[in-house]
């Protein structure tokens, strides 16, 4: 499918951040990456989305354990990550 994220969740802020990995040069990767080219939408596209607002809940539950609230959520990617990014919805 060629995804992959990762979310940091800072419990002393409350600040969250949510990661996609770029292009890493398997087939995949550069499919996606000519998708993105032609204007197709992916299906790891749809994985990204899935993961941010998963690891969005994850990360509001684990701050309400702590008795802290999300003050704030960066969202971040370089290449292919960056573009899920921009195309988060």
């Amino acid at each position: 499918m060629g995804f992959s994220g990762e979310a940091y969740i800072n419990t002393q802020t409350g600040e969250v951040i949510i990661a996609d990995r770029g292009t890493v040069g398997n087939v995949q990767s550069i499919i996606s990456d000519a998708e993105i080219t032609v204007g197709a939408m992916q299906q790891a596209q749809s994985v990204a989305n899935e993961f941010a607002a998963s690891a969005l809940g994850t990360a509001q539950e684990q701050l309400s354990n702590s008795g802290v609230q999300v003050s704030a959520i960066y969202t971040t990617g370089h290449s292919l990550g960056g573009m899920r990014k921009v195309r988060a919805r």
